[in-house]
């Protein structure tokens, strides 16, 4: 894959391979919804969200979350920002197991290019 330049935005100033890049930001992915899965008791499960762009470090860490206590209200994501622990823009889609039904069956789509990827949590029963 192509070198990307990015600016500070994983310690230090430097050319960094997109292979890295992608490693590092689902390994984060990893660890983020490790952390929404242990502080919020209502998520049933966790899916990485991948992009044509996943490479590119502005591009944000994406997680879907199916939650049992969510209102039905259409895919609508939080953004935020990078800081200290997370180096990566990151965006959080909370939707509820009927919506996440509906898309697994191709009635509704989320956005953009974005493809639901790998589960990163599954609640046990």
């Amino acid at each position: 894959m192509a070198n990307i330049n990015i600016e500070g935005s994983i310690k230090g100033k430097g050319v960094i391979n997109a292979d890295i890049i992608i490693e590092k930001k689902q390994k984060i992915a990893i660890e983020l919804a490790n952390s929404h899965s242990l502080v919020e008791p209502d998520i049933n499960e966790i899916y990485y969200i991948s992009s044509s762009n996943e490479a590119d470090p502005t591009e944000p860490i994406k997680l879907l979350e199916i939650s049992s206590t969510t209102i039905e209200s259409g895919i609508s994501p939080l953004y935020f920002t990078p800081s200290k622990d997370i180096p990566f823009p990151s965006v959080i889609v909370e939707i509820s197991p009927n919506e996440f039904n509906k898309i697994k069956k191709q009635k509704r789509a989320l956005l953009h290019d974005w493809q639901i990827g790998n589960r990163l949590f599954k609640k046990s029963i």
